[in-house]
């Protein structure tokens, strides 16, 4: 994970980026965030990678400084990381950024200027694009629709754009998040080991009032155009979208736990269709009552987040 404490005046703004066998998108990474138009101070946070990351950084970016877990933490653990540096260095804003991700020189200032604009905010992110800048990313093309992010395509045909919009969700590549949003929501919940802490944690930023925001001004990068999912990534993906349904505090418990149960038989049925494998099959039949076991966790993620208690 990487944590960088940009300082703008009196303002100080730390931008996180989990590293992990990232060998292939250090440069583009943290040159970007050099070439800021903020100043910017890194601290480098790594879940125990097996290639050069570590020695690229150090080499290429003497000026940041690299804390090495020694173990994978996953995406929220490492990030609760930085969350806690953020929260003992004052800051005002915290940027998280994926490590196959980067930004225009002027993508955080405007984005801190907008926000600044929209208090109301909790979180908003730049426009994602593929590393050519020729697309928005797939998934964010689903998100501006009408149905997650009203307005913007209307508004966008008229050349009449506004500075952010309201949208349903947003991928953690690129979120800027306040110091009113990030001291009330605090950082990841400890339930999820990969996959569905980003859903769960923008779930918990609507419950206490913030608003989520896109804007279409503001351009950065998320370079996984071509990252195919695997049929091991798609099973183990259940489980955590199975939480982060669960966890959702916008539904009450009942309705929570059947769109959660629902999702997965959904998904299940799917997957077995695409892999025609006796074996997937079988795990996916049994892993329903694992996730019973998870059940008091849910409901113990649950009373944490209504009550506003970090998690650190």
């Amino acid at each position: 994970m990487n944590t960088t404490t940009i300082i703008s005046g009196n303002m100080r703004v730390t931008v996180i980026v989990v590293t992990y066998n990232g060998s292939k998108w250090v440069e583009k990474c943290f040159e970007s965030l050099t070439q800021s138009s903020i100043k910017l101070d890194v601290i480098a946070i790594d879940n125990n990678s097996i290639d050069c990351t570590v020695d690229l950084i150090k080499e290429k970016y003497p000026s940041v400084t690299i804390i090495e877990t020694g173990k994978n933490l996953g995406f929220g653990k490492a990030n609760n990381i930085g969350i806690n540096i953020a929260i003992d260095n004052n800051s005002d804003y915290i940027y998280l950024m994926n490590q196959d991700a980067w930004v225009e020189n002027n993508s955080i200032e405007n984005l801190i200027k907008i926000q600044q604009k929209n208090p109301i905010y909790g979180i908003i992110s730049p426009m994602q694009m593929n590393c050519e800048m020729t697309r928005i990313d797939k998934r964010l093309s689903v998100l501006c629709s009408e149905k997650h992010c009203p307005g913007l395509i209307s508004d966008l045909y008229v050349n009449n754009l506004r500075d952010v919009y309201d949208i349903s969700s947003v991928m953690a590549a690129h979120w800027l998040i306040s110091k009113k949003c990030f001291m009330k929501i605090g950082g990841f919940a400890k339930i999820f080991k990969h996959y569905g802490e980003d859903d769960n944690y923008l779930n918990r930023v609507v419950y206490h009032g913030f608003r989520i925001g896109i804007c279409p001004s503001v351009k950065a990068v998320h370079d996984r155009e071509t990252r195919i999912k695997t049929l091991d990534s798609l099973v183990n993906g259940l489980e955590p979208l199975f939480l982060a349904l669960s966890c959702n505090v916008n539904k009450n418990v009942i309705q929570s736990l059947i769109l959660g149960f629902s999702f997965y038989i959904y998904k299940s049925i799917e997957i077995v269709n695409k892999s025609h494998s006796f074996n997937v099959l079988i795990n996916l039949i049994i892993k329903p009552f694992i996730l019973v076991t998870r059940l008091p966790l849910v409901f113990r993620t649950r009373r944490l987040t209504k009550k506003g208690l970090l998690f650190p």
